[in-house]
């Protein structure tokens, strides 16, 4: 059984992770990290990119009513963490093809209140920044990107964004288990973000400690054969291994969430992010680029794939998009591919009195996409099995919403279609 995701962290990294809790030294630690990563001085170590947003708004002070327009589709605690700011998140619909928000959509969702626009760079790609930027200039917009899905071991945030964040959390790419890379164009802002985080308390090492030895033993369960006995042995007890798994990487469940976040980070997290940047893998990168790009071209046309027509893509996880998730979930396990919808991303509501439209797209992606298993440690062979399995079961037809790229009245067309079939589906159900 190909397990959904391995976490992409080495044995020696693992180890090298437990034995900084012993001896690393936070200080000296993190001015090495931050000078690696930021020669130019203009960025910070944070706990996570949760930490790194909520210090940023603290030292904005943003008026209370002021608006962010957000990507539609996005985790929860962005939105989450603006309002408990006092700020309105905004949601502005994504395209299908590229994951990036609608100039158009964000234009029209631009008020006198507004003051940034926050854009995710979602599935491993990156969406062009270009026009979003030249439109927020044009309106005093701050730009922030939230690149947590997308570190590719070169990119350090676009030149002309005001804030962009980089995860290095338990399922990231290049993982340290924690940890988040803050770069601030702004000197007397970072400057302000730094003087907040040192007020915070600081991670315990025996914390991340416990954190490096549930990793281990998740890479562990990870490994093909292992996996296959822990899932028959999850379903042969009645519990739910999806459920189960996409709890246990979530990397703030639970309660005294902004307690959690509000933590600077702990000198082994910062030793092993550091060792993490220093010796990314750029092989295993390629390798995992190449296996997406090839999954993308075998199951052409007949899945649809969200993001794919992103100019820069490394396949972090790899969606596609149909009509009866659950079916094809089952018919992929059967096959040996843990496939899953995840429990990660949320669509963003619409505020009340708000001009900007429903986020129909994002909602549709959102109900109709599986995540595939696809990482370097997979083999060809695997691949192609699974994209025959894909084949075979979504058909060789198109799939509504990526058959005309940019094309927004074709998109709205195919939900109408899709919400007519399954109307008739529940008539005839009810009928009968």
């Amino acid at each position: 059984m190909w397990s959904r995701k391995r976490i992409d962290i080495g044995w020696f990294d693992l180890a090298a992770g437990a034995l900084a809790c012993l001896h690393a030294r936070r200080t000296h630690g993190q001015h090495c990290l931050e000078r690696a990563w930021f020669p130019q001085g203009d960025g910070m170590a944070c706990l996570s990119v949760r930490s790194g947003l909520d210090l940023l708004l603290e030292a904005l002070q943003l008026e209370p009513g002021s608006q962010v327009l957000v990507s539609a589709l996005t985790i929860p605690d962005m939105p989450r963490i603006l309002q408990a700011h006092g700020l309105v998140p905004v949601p502005v619909d994504v395209q299908a093809e590229t994951m990036a928000p609608s100039v158009e959509q964000v234009r029209a969702a631009i008020t006198p209140h507004t003051r940034a626009i926050l854009v995710a760079h979602l599935f491993g790609g990156r969406c062009n920044l270009e026009p979003l930027i030249e439109l927020a200039q044009a309106h005093g917009l701050a730009v922030w990107e939230d690149c947590a899905q997308a570190f590719d071991g070169h990119y350090r945030g676009h030149a002309e964004a005001d804030v962009s964040f980089f995860s290095f959390g338990p399922i990231k790419t290049a993982t340290a288990l924690g940890g988040a890379m803050v770069r601030v164009q702004n000197a007397a802002l970072l400057k302000a973000m730094r003087r907040i985080q040192s007020t915070w308390p600081i991670q315990s090492r025996w914390a991340f400690f416990c954190r490096v030895m549930k990793y281990a033993c998740l890479k562990a369960l990870s490994q093909r054969v292992a996996f296959a006995v822990f899932i028959r042995l999850l379903r042969w007890a009645r519990v739910d291994h999806d459920r189960l798994l996409n709890r246990a990487v979530r990397g703030f469940a639970g309660p005294d969430f902004f307690a959690r976040i509000r933590r600077q980070p702990s000198a082994p997290l910062l030793a092993l992010l550091a060792r993490r940047i220093r010796h990314f893998s750029h092989e295993l990168l390629a390798r995992r680029t190449n296996l997406g790009r090839m999954l993308l071209q075998e199951i052409s046309p007949a899945a649809a794939c969200p993001g794919s027509a992103q100019p820069e893509h490394s396949f972090w996880v790899f969606p596609v998009l149909c009509e009866e998730p659950q079916r094809l979930i089952d018919r992929l396990w059967k096959a040996g591919f843990d496939a899953t919808q995840g429990e990660s991303m949320r669509v963003v509501a619409v505020p009340q009195d708000s001009p900007a439209p429903e986020p129909r797209v994002a909602q549709r992606l959102l109900e109709g996409m599986v995540y595939l298993p696809c990482y370097a440690e997979m083999t060809e062979k695997a691949v192609q099995r699974m994209a025959a399995v894909l084949r075979a079961e979504l058909g060789q037809r198109p799939q509504t919403l990526l058959s005309a790229p940019g094309t927004v009245g074709r998109i709205r067309r195919g939900l109408a279609a899709i919400r007519l079939r399954r109307a008739i589906k529940r008539a005839k159900a009810k009928a009968t």
